[in-house]
């Protein structure tokens, strides 16, 4: 790993001088029976195996051995509980970090509670990472200068959570602060500032701004390609993202060019199965249904719904934002009876895991009620209505 961040554009060599002895200190070895072990790189696990993963990607799909990157190893070992099953780690990860965040003190307890917030937002759970993400980022505003590593990462991280949540007004805030700070503390074109301002255009998109939006996925986009080159996963982020406010602006034709050439470079260095590949499949299928063009866009969403289901779960947030899309193109292909049922899905778990008044559950209650309302369905879709005025 150690070679790896140091070749890496984003992190690099001082990142490794900085964060690597600290890691070794911690390191401990253990011995384990060899039928235990298993590199995963190059062998799956009984469990794999079982699940149809084949060896050389992590549970998120991402490959463990990008290409031009330094080979990498990874080492699972098998644990198995007192009645004998295998216990599996990902499971188990958040009762540990609860665990570490609620006896570390000092330092310790605050990198304890950045993973645990860090683990929690990307598992969704917003309402639980939020207050802690904030502590953090109130801890590093007030300690450290507003130009520093930490002030700058907490302020992200935070703003993520709440532009995940829907709050887009002070994730909007968060990001031009910290957008500021980067630009005065690292230059305009340094990967870091590019990414936060790709983030801060992200809200503006959320915010319905998209001259505003445009702009500034332009900006990163290019100077990404420059920087980096325009196959790194950072760059194909950035065409990706400019595809799609260029999709809510209506122009189909750039947007479906840039969205093949995001999903090409993906294919091409992550793999199909890739978490930003998916994204892409799925955006590409979001394209296609606007411009009529159905039957490719249908094929599309059922594989990146397939994939995404299968790696990360029913009501992922992921998941449920591919359902949506393939009952948008159900919808335009007059299956009403496929695109309700998934549709009422998406809701249920939308209001379930974000709440009432999320905005991704109100789109997806907009969505359902204008179908009802299509078929003639007058009541149901007053309903709906009635639900989203209350929320």
């Amino acid at each position: 790993m150690m070679r790896r961040d140091h070749k890496d554009p984003i992190r690099g060599p001082e990142y490794v001088k900085r964060e690597y002895p600290k890691r070794a200190a911690f390191c401990v070895p253990i011995l384990v029976d060899g039928s235990n072990a298993f590199d995963v790189s190059k062998k799956a696990t009984p469990e794999m195996e079982a699940a149809g993963k084949e060896p050389g990607r992590n549970l998120a799909g991402k490959l463990l051995n990008e290409p031009g990157m330094p080979p990498r190893c990874c080492i699972v070992v098998r644990v198995s509980g007192e009645d004998g099953a295998v216990q599996h780690a990902r499971g188990r990860l958040l009762v540990a970090l609860r665990s570490r965040a609620a006896r570390a003190e000092g330092e310790a307890g605050r990198e304890a509670k950045w993973r645990l917030g860090e683990v929690l937002r990307g598992r969704g759970c917003y309402e639980e990472a939020s207050p802690i993400l904030r502590e953090l980022q109130e801890f590093y505003e007030t300690t450290h200068a507003p130009e520093s590593r930490w002030a700058l990462a907490s302020a992200n991280n935070l703003a993520l959570c709440l532009e995940q949540m829907g709050k887009y007004t002070e994730a909007e805030e968060l990001y031009r602060r910290a957008t500021q700070a980067m630009e005065r503390a690292l230059g305009p074109d340094h990967p870091d500032t590019l990414k936060c301002i790709n983030n801060l255009a992200n809200v503006l998109l959320q915010m319905g701004q998209y001259t505003d939006a445009e702009k500034l996925y332009r900006r990163v986009m290019q100077a990404m390609e420059r920087v980096l080159g325009p196959d790194r996963p950072y760059t194909l982020k950035s065409i990706n993202n400019l595809a799609n406010v260029l999709l809510q602006m209506g122009k189909y034709t750039e947007a479906e060019e840039l969205q093949r050439r995001a999903l090409e470079g993906n294919q091409r260095t992550l793999g199909p199965d890739h978490p930003d590949t998916l994204a892409s499949v799925n955006n590409l299928a979001c394209v296609l249904e606007k411009m009529a063009k159905y039957d490719e866009a249908e094929v599309l969403s059922r594989q990146s719904v397939e994939v995404c289901e299968r790696a990360l779960g029913p009501e992922h947030p992921a998941t449920l934002l591919f359902l949506e899309t393939l009952a948008d193109i159900l919808s335009g292909m007059e299956k009403s009876r496929d695109a309700e049922v998934l549709y009422r899905r998406v809701c249920d778990a939308y209001e379930r895991t974000l709440g009432p008044q999320h905005p991704n559950t109100l789109r997806s209650l907009k969505s359902l009620a204008g179908l009802l309302e299509g078929e003639g369905r007058h009541s149901d879709a007053l309903e709906l209505c009635r639900r989203m005025d209350c929320a």
